[in-house]
Order: C-alpha cells, then sequence, then structure tokens
C-alpha cells in the first residue's frame, strides 16, 4: 500500500513562491468499496454496513447540529468548522452576521495516526 505525493507551488501572494506537498491519490474510495473491505473483515453483511453509515450519516449530523462533537472510538472525532463575519454595534458590542457551518473537521484517534507511520510513500507527477 503505497501513498501517493506530489510538489506543488503555494497558490497565495503571501507565499512568496513557496512549495508544499499534499496527496495525489488518484480516486477516492466510495462508500461501496469501504463497505466491500469491511464486509470481507466482519459478519455483518452488506445490506446492514449500507444501513449502518447511512444512519450514522444522519446520526453525525443530527448530533453536531444539536452543538456536540461525534467521538467514533479507533476513528476520531468530527466538528464543526464555523465562520461568520464579526461586527460591532452601535454600542461598540461585538455582533456576528452570516454565521454558517463552513467544514465538518475531522480530528483522526491516536490509533489511526499511529498506523499511518509505516505508510509508504511515493512521488506522483501530475499532469
Amino acid at each position: 500500500m503505497t501513498i501517493y505525493y506530489t510538489v506543488s507551488r503555494q497558490k497565495s501572494i503571501k507565499s512568496k513562491g513557496g512549495k508544499f506537498v499534499e496527496d495525489a491519490s488518484e480516486r477516492t474510495v466510495s462508500d461501496k468499496d469501504l463497505v466491500k473491505v469491511i464486509e470481507e473483515a466482519s459478519t455483518v453483511s452488506k445490506i446492514d454496513w449500507d444501513a449502518v453509515l447511512s444512519a450514522m450519516s444522519q446520526g453525525i449530523c443530527r448530533i453536531i447540529k444539536d452543538g456536540k462533537r461525534v467521538h467514533l472510538r479507533g476513528i476520531g472525532t468530527f466538528s464543526p468548522a464555523v465562520k461568520g463575519e464579526v461586527y460591532q454595534d452601535k454600542s461598540g458590542k461585538d455582533r456576528v452576521r452570516n454565521l454558517r457551518v463552513s467544514a465538518i473537521r475531522f480530528l483522526p484517534d491516536k490509533e489511526i495516526k499511529d498506523s499511518m507511520v509505516t505508510a509508504e510513500f511515493k512521488h506522483r507527477q501530475l499532469r
């Protein structure tokens, strides 16, 4: 198993021509592909895994909307990234407008991070 990477130029004006390393994976594995891998490693059927993944997605969204983070043991924590415009009202108090969830953050558990120590890397030229 190999993780592919490439070297890219910073696009920011502030970067002054700097470079950085980024993931160069060829494709994203779908939930159907993931279910196949999990099904082979467990006694749970594909149909049941499909139902579990669907329910997890809905549950994670509901819990985050309820103002909580979601921690899946051995996997990691999901939390909202919140953005908005801060301004001062007439009395000088800070207020926020256009408040929104800009992304869902994921912080992997130690087990997942530690398992990456043995990963192999290979450079890939992007076209």
